[in-house]
């Protein structure tokens, strides 16, 4: 979530400067009262960064423990071997889905636009692939 902090941040401190309000982001969707979820149960819409995007387990709010950091940070289950071989064949195919799941996150006309900065994109880019070598065995 850093990134998402550090880009509201920065849009925040722009605006109470003068300068222009924070951009609009996509809205969470929902059917009824409900909110739409994806295959893996993650809410469609809002904000998807390249971890939601090109998953390597699934996440959850809800929590398994009841001590405070369970509360806090919700679940998640990693994904087998198998099924991120199933999902993304090696882990150069998943380093590839992933820089571009990255690349669209910071895709826009300039950088007052960004829902993330370079900064967190390349280091998100480096955690991600030596992440998943040592998944693949390498």
């Amino acid at each position: 979530m850093n990134p998402l902090y550090d880009s509201a941040l920065h849009h925040l401190d722009r605006w109470v400067r003068g300068g222009d309000a924070p951009p609009v982001q996509p809205l969470l969707e929902f059917a009824g009262d409900a909110l739409v979820r994806d295959a893996d149960g993650i809410a469609v819409g809002g904000i998807r960064l390249p971890p939601v995007e090109v998953p390597v387990a699934r996440n959850s709010a809800i929590p398994l423990g009841e001590d405070i950091y369970s509360v806090l940070y919700g679940s998640s289950m990693p994904f087998s071997p198998e099924e991120l071989r199933s999902r993304y064949g090696d882990a150069a195919a998943y380093v590839r889905r992933f820089t571009a799941a990255r690349q669209a996150a910071r895709r826009s006309k300039n950088r007052e636009q960004s829902r993330i900065g370079p900064r967190d994109a390349t280091c998100s880019a480096y955690r991600s692939a030596t992440a998943e070598n040592a998944k693949y065995g390498r």
